[in-house]
């Protein structure tokens, strides 16, 4: 947690909505999904609901044909119905089509299996179910008085739930209804009516063809046989409860996550108070306490923490050796007398000060010896340096070592910037992940893989847990009881920074500890603070020392620019006659 999330926690506890907010970002993009349908509903295959096929006499050689298809698209996209005729009887005729949700255009083409009609238009598409109805004319159907007709070849249409075939004003005598595979004989049956003659199928089944043959006698009739209504309409899917199931459960994963890595990262500190678990010594009786209860253990101390350097006080804050570790150690050397730095145009000089022989630290040492050869001044022009950013590279794995054998925490801290930042990373890819997916799913003929409700709860508690996960990862960071009181010292002196006031910053003048306090105010981001007490001050002396010290915050982007490499760019660049099959397109 970094010195801004500290504060906000004793003011607030705003952080926890905040540490929560890529989690809540992805499951409020999966509970639109779903309440918008293209997650967690029933995936439904296509099918024909029902067939009402009326057959009229034309002529003394043409048959009359009105298809009443009652079909269900399913959870598929398709533009329309086709009818594929056999040219047996001849080209089709008198075609035209009628619905009240498809288009009634018709498109008509030979094809190898014979000809082809399609109602709809090929720029719009259609899910669930549709009634269309197709008329057209076969001229050649009656060879004399004799019609042998397959109204289904075999092996072709998906199952329709009922199939009607109605004659209209004539029947059919020596009749002879065939149902099944190729070859079939029989299996259903024509039956008298009023207009004409009737066979009901219930159901018709997937890829079985159907035949009528028989002499045609006439009917007197002027009646039209009776349509049935469309099939059973499918319920819609409510989607309310799918989307509350998902987010209750998205929610429950958020807090379990949160629970654990709290209950994972609970500090150990000492037993007796603020001040105690603040002046922990060995031997001393300990207990656990969570973050927001070691925050607000914090006080408001007036000194900085005795053996801790400004830089190590911003990790035990960040929990992290962040990409800017370098600085601040850059800057407490500033604090402590051993650099100096100065303006130069656009440029920053680094200069060895008065203090550099007094470091004792063999690894600060070193690295002055690394920045500064020979201690000749280096120049940072805020152009990338390949030796700079190996140094900087070099003081921050430094750090980490230094870090670790502090042992202010159980297991390691966390190597860089990690937490909210990343969260929010992993909530983009997942939503991006999500997008593509169901654009997927969408632009194929079946279903996606979240339509049905169970994968969806798994995937997006999965998703939401995963991204609470990483942005709540610094969390898992337990401190020892040494850890915890090195946090609460740092914490209550940053908070003194913070509210500090003019007359704080001309007693540290006083005192010879400038310096170092503003190395500090630097290190725990309350540089501004520190700035704004300064600025009161009319003392030109103060205003002058409390500036030169604050060079490494104000040219902070002149040695980001310094360490970052260039981005490279590149260029790139019965006898079944005269049948057909039925669907959709």
């Amino acid at each position: 947690m970094g010195a801004s999330y500290c504060a906000a926690m004793a003011a607030a506890g705003s952080s926890q909505i905040r540490r929560r907010g890529a989690a809540y970002l992805v499951l409020a993009t999966c509970a639109v999904l779903v309440g918008m349908g293209l997650m967690g509903s029933p995936s439904f295959p296509e099918r024909f609901d029902a067939k009402q096929i009326i057959l009229t006499r034309v002529g003394e050689r043409g048959l009359g044909v009105t298809e009443v298809v009652d079909i269900d698209f399913g959870s598929n996209k398709r533009r329309g119905y086709e009818r594929i005729v056999r040219l047996d009887f001849g080209e089709p005729t008198d075609i035209s089509a009628e619905s009240d949700t498809i288009s009634n255009r018709v498109t008509t083409t030979e094809v190898r299996s014979g000809f082809r009609m399609r109602v709809g238009d090929p720029d719009e598409t259609h899910v669930g179910q549709h009634r269309v109805t197709l008329n057209y004319t076969l001229p050649d159907a009656i060879s004399g008085d004799t019609l042998d007709y397959s109204l289904i070849d075999p092996g072709t249409d998906n199952e329709t739930g009922r199939f009607t075939v109605m004659l209209r004003g004539f029947r059919l005598d020596n009749s002879l209804c065939s149902v099944g595979w190729s070859g079939a004989t029989g299996g259903c049956e024509l039956t008298d009516t009023s207009t004409g003659q009737t066979v009901v199928l219930e159901p018709l089944r997937a890829l079985y063809g159907l035949n009528i043959s028989g002499t045609v006698q006439p009917v007197a009739t002027d009646e039209m046989p009776v349509v049935d209504p469309p099939g059973e309409r499918r319920s819609p899917v409510d989607r309310l409860w799918r989307v509350l199931v998902v987010v209750a459960v998205g929610l429950a994963a958020i807090e379990t996550v949160l629970a654990i890595m709290q209950r994972r990262g609970a500090n150990i500190v000492g037993v007796g108070g603020a001040a105690a678990a603040a002046h922990w010594e060995p031997g001393q009786p300990t207990e656990r306490a969570t973050d927001e209860g070691l925050v607000d253990m914090a006080t408001t101390e007036f000194v900085p923490p005795a053996g801790i350097m400004p830089w190590e006080g911003r990790v035990l804050l960040d929990e992290s050796v962040g990409n800017d570790a370098p600085q601040h150690w850059v800057s407490s050397m500033v604090g402590a007398g051993a650099l100096t730095l100065e303006k130069d145009g656009g440029a920053v000089v680094i200069a060895a000060g008065p203090g550099v022989d007094e470091i004792g630290e063999p690894a600060d040492r070193e690295l002055l010896d690394r920045l500064l050869p020979g201690g000749v001044e280096r120049r940072i022009s805020g152009s990338y340096d390949k030796e700079i950013a190996k140094i900087w590279s070099d003081i921050r794995s430094s750090q980490r070592e230094r870090i670790r054998a502090r042992k202010w925490w159980r297991g390691r801290v966390a190597r860089g910037s990690a937490g909210d930042g990343a969260g929010a990373g992993v909530a983009v890819m997942f939503i991006f992940g999500l997008i593509a997916v169901v654009a997927g799913a969408e632009s194929s003929d079946g279903a996606g893989v979240l339509n049905s409700m169970g994968s969806t709860v798994i995937a997006s508690t999965a998703m939401v847990a995963l991204t609470a996960l990483v942005a709540t990862f610094r969390e898992r960071a337990s401190r020892t009881a040494a850890g915890s009181a090195a946090f609460l010292q740092t914490e209550s002196f940053r908070r003194f920074l913070h509210a500090s006031e003019a007359r704080h910053v001309e007693d540290a003048y006083d005192r010879g500890v400038l310096r170092e306090y503003s190395a500090w105010a630097v290190a725990l981001g309350e540089a501004d603070a520190w700035k704004r007490a300064a600025e009161r001050i009319q003392k030109a002396s103060i205003t002058a020392a409390v500036a030169t010290t604050m060079v490494m915050y104000d040219t902070r982007s002149t040695f980001t620019s310094t360490i970052t490499a260039p981005s490279s760019s590149s260029d790139s660049s019965g006898g079944f006659g005269g049948g057909g099959s039925s669907g959709s397109w």
